[in-house]
């Protein structure tokens, strides 16, 4: 049975999302489905290893209705290899916003996959949450 998210509580869930949420890579070939969990990305050898990779913390703007849907937009998160790099091939991006009791994890797949192989290398993830009345 599908439940029913009324118009301003989709703004409030996602004006709840906060600074406690990290964006990582991940370098295992898979695509992210519903039944996906964080140890599918996080543990090793699936996240990203190379030199200089660290998760980004994830920094929501102000919640806007944009019917039918909530949005919240995130500033840029920058993955930058640096010094003698660890070659990894980065097929997409995941995420869990740890201020929740259940932990609410998010992955996507990349639509190419790109090689980090040289410093200075880069990739930089914009995201976009967005609630959908689906009435």
């Amino acid at each position: 049975m599908a439940a029913t998210l009324a118009s301003e509580g989709m703004v409030y869930a996602l004006g709840r999302v906060d600074g406690s949420a990290s964006l990582g890579l991940f370098q295992t070939n898979l695509t992210p489905v519903a039944t996906s969990e964080y140890s599918d990305f996080d543990d090793a050898p699936d996240q990203a290893t190379f030199t200089g990779y660290a998760k980004d913390g994830i920094t929501f703007g102000n919640v806007w209705w944009d019917t039918p849907k909530a949005k919240a937009p995130a500033e840029a998160a920058n993955f930058t290899a640096t010094g003698a790099v660890t070659s990894n091939t980065i097929y997409g991006y995941y995420s869990m916003m740890s201020n929740v009791v259940d932990p609410a994890v998010f992955a996507g797949r990349l639509s190419a996959s790109v090689l980090i192989d040289q410093t200075c290398d880069k990739i930089v993830v914009i995201l976009t949450l967005t609630l959908e009345d689906g009435g």
